[in-house]
């Protein structure tokens, strides 16, 4: 007998975390007074941890691809066992 099992996708929210906790960082620079990242330095350290957080969400999501494929393809040579 075969179960297939449900598997819960979850995302990568680290992404939102970290741009919190990049924002909390800036505020506390700008109220000591103390020199702030420049725009494009900011912008690039953002792009970067969110393409990070993408290449993290598409390798869960490829891993969980290849669970199912597997658990399909067992279920496919069970039912094809079952027929001779």
């Amino acid at each position: 007998m075969c179960f297939l099992t449900a598997y819960n996708i979850n995302l990568n929210n680290t992404c939102i975390t970290e741009s919190s906790q990049l924002l909390a960082a800036q505020s506390e620079l700008a109220k000591q007074h103390q020199s702030v990242a420049t725009p494009e330095s900011t912008f690039l350290a953002q792009l970067e941890r969110d393409a990070r957080c993408i290449a993290a969400s598409v390798d869960g999501l490829t891993e969980h691809l290849a669970v199912s494929l597997h658990t399909v393809n067992n279920l496919i040579f069970i039912l094809n066992k079952d027929q001779i």
